[in-house]
């Protein structure tokens, strides 16, 4: 992609520690982050935490990778895997096994953000080769 990898696996994890009770989409709060870029260049931008295996990867690696590119490459973005099994029973998911898709979610995004065309294959997550 266009900007340099900023965000790692590592701040992810240390992220995913604090269950949130909080939940939002990559489109709600996060999508204005980029916009106070030219006003404050040495800003880093943090996002609230996102419940990240809740989202579908692609969708989420876009819009994160977007607003990294918009804000010069300064996105910090919060990670949980959350605490509500409500949330996962709507979603169709297995809430036992949140950490594992979070570990999936998070490597499947490093080619998702960096790799044109990308695909990814684990035990819980399958991307096929898309641009």
């Amino acid at each position: 992609m266009a900007t340099q990898r900023r965000w790692t696996r590592s701040s992810a994890a240390a992220a995913r520690a604090t269950p949130s009770r909080r939940s939002s989409t990559p489109t709600g709060p996060v999508r204005p982050a980029g916009h106070g870029r030219e006003r404050h260049p040495r800003v880093l931008l943090g996002s609230p935490v996102l419940i990240a295996p809740l989202h579908p990867p692609v969708p989420l690696a876009r819009s994160l990778t977007t607003i990294d590119f918009v804000s010069g490459g300064r996105l910090l973005p919060g990670f949980g895997f959350g605490w509500s099994p409500e949330g996962y029973q709507a979603a169709g998911l297995d809430f036992s096994r949140r950490g594992a898709r979070m570990d999936e979610l998070l490597d499947a995004l490093e080619p998702l953000r960096t790799e044109d065309p990308a695909q990814y294959k684990g035990v819980q997550l399958s991307i096929p080769l898309h641009n």
